[in-house]
């Protein structure tokens, strides 16, 4: 597909069938992607702002250092999507289908993962800083290196995950579900202090 332009702005795509397009370059902001067919579609530095891509079908999509800031993903089918390198502040994912999602470094500050299946994944050193984890489960997931400060982890299945190397200040770790979690000396001593511990 050849581009006349490079930036949308409000426009509706709820209806087109972009499967396996190429995007490189473009932005989008306030626009609606609500259904769209998109799956196996490349974004190359792509800027989708404030978009509604629910229920849209993103399957097996691939997008390279594209930002999603402030979008919406409820109902959205991300099953073996990648975002590599790529920037979603403040967007929601929760409600969607993320099965085989990889996540390969990023920001994702502010995003919205409440009851999310992020089991097993590979998502070290990435930021999720401020992040809404709530009852999401994260069973057997490699978060080292993330940044976790002040993120909500109420409720969350932590179980064998690996959080060494993590900066989780202002994390309630008492809120989650914890069994053979992975954590470092540095992480034991704040958990310690959440729980009543006086350390000398």
């Amino acid at each position: 597909m050849e581009w006349k332009e490079t930036q949308f702005y409000g426009q509706s795509f709820q209806d087109v069938d972009w499967q396996e397009e190429e995007l490189s370059g473009l932005v989008f902001e306030d626009c609606r992607f609500h259904g769209a067919t998109l799956s196996g579609i490349i974004t190359r530095n792509c800027q989708f702002i404030n978009c509604d891509f629910s229920f849209s079908r993103l399957d097996g999509s691939r997008h390279l250092r594209s930002g999603f800031l402030n979008c919406q993903f409820h109902g959205a089918s991300l099953f073996s999507a990648s975002l590599e390198e790529c920037k979603a502040t403040g967007s929601s994912f929760s409600g969607a289908t993320i099965t085989g999602l990889s996540i390969l470094g990023g920001n994702y500050s502010f995003t919205v993962w409440q009851s999310c299946c992020l089991k097993k994944m590979d998502i070290h050193g990435c930021s999720f800083n401020n992040a809404d984890l709530s009852e999401a489960d994260l069973e057997k997931t490699n978060l080292s290196g993330c940044d976790l400060r002040h993120a909500v982890i109420q409720g969350a299945n932590l179980r064998d995950a690996d959080l060494r190397g993590a900066r989780i200040e202002g994390v309630d770790l008492k809120s989650a579900r914890m069994k053979n979690t992975h954590i470092d000396l540095e992480q034991a001593v704040i958990l310690a202090e959440s729980l009543g511990a006086r350390l000398s």
